[in-house]
């Protein structure tokens, strides 16, 4: 299987800590192919307006997705977040 990493360049950095005080509602939680584990978050004051939310404990990062559902996360032939060097980057199966 080929793997394939996408940058997206829009993918914003979030405040974890000012994000967790909030208690965010967790969608699902998701371990990528490198192991990691994320949760996907709900925005806790904009809720279903805002795209999903990837947390990554482990560095005490969050992120803001450009989806606004979970299913091409969840999915192993979809897109999967995968954290690298500061970045949240996303990896998609090439056929």
């Amino acid at each position: 299987m080929q793997y394939s990493i996408l940058k997206i360049s829009n993918m914003k950095q979030l405040n974890y800590s000012r994000l967790i005080a909030l208690n965010p509602t967790v969608y699902a939680t998701l371990t990528n192919r490198e192991g990691q584990q994320m949760d996907l978050v709900e925005h806790p004051l904009r809720g279903e307006d805002h795209p999903v939310i990837i947390l990554y404990h482990a560095e005490k990062l969050a992120f803001c997705s450009d989806f606004y559902d979970t299913d091409d996360l969840l999915t192993n032939e979809d897109y999967q977040p995968i954290y690298i060097h500061g970045d949240m980057l996303l990896s998609y199966e090439i056929d």
